[in-house]
């Protein structure tokens, strides 16, 4: 009786032990189970471009032939136009904040003859592209400004990773070159040639 008491007795203390435990355990496996997964995030709205021109929607194509559908890991997201005159067939998103490709944009108005604007050459490898770089409070744009059609790349400030160069490149890759910047050593470029005075 003694042996049959005590075992009852340790029953008891394993039960009182046990059940809250598997009452917690049930309560953590249902709210992983019902845990709501994160929001998607909602739609890019742009303002530009505003319309392509026919000849530059065939290089607009090829454009976003090229484009990944994640980029460096981020995801891409749907764009809307802030008005249905705002044509966003060739404008690309991914991330959040977001990094957004245009394709078609207006000439940067410091791009003209007589302007000391600095290009840059960025790209991958062989796949180089004139940029020219502008910033606001919050954002850096990158234009492409080599290629037959204008293409900006808008990265926020707060991104800590570079797709500018793997975006340019793809542009250089999908594009020809139309002109050049003014070399700082060697022969002077003819008027011509020079980006700046691109008609």
């Amino acid at each position: 009786m003694a042996v049959s008491a005590e075992f009852r007795r340790a029953a008891l203390i394993a039960t009182a032990i046990t059940l809250p435990l598997v009452v917690l355990l049930a309560f953590a496996l249902d709210a992983g189970r019902h845990k709501s997964s994160p929001r998607p995030l909602g739609p890019v709205v742009v303002s530009t471009p505003p319309s392509v021109a026919a000849a530059a929607a065939k290089s607009c194509e090829k454009v976003i032939e090229k484009l990944p559908v994640k980029l460096d890991g981020m995801a891409p997201r749907a764009v809307h136009g802030s008005s249905t005159s705002v044509d966003t067939r060739y404008v690309v998103a991914w991330g959040h904040p977001p990094v957004v490709l245009s394709c078609g944009v207006g000439r940067p108005p410091t791009l003209k003859p007589g302007s000391d604007v600095e290009l840059f050459g960025i790209g991958q490898g062989q796949h180089n592209a004139l940029v020219l770089a502008t910033h606001t409070k919050t954002t850096n744009v990158f234009t492409v400004v080599d290629r037959p059609v204008y293409v900006s790349i808008a990265v926020p400030k707060s991104l800590n990773r570079d797709p500018v160069s793997v975006l340019a490149g793809l542009v250089s890759e999908a594009l020809p070159s139309v002109c050049d910047a003014q070399a700082s050593t060697g022969p002077p470029v003819p008027d011509a040639q020079l980006c700046t005075h691109r008609p």
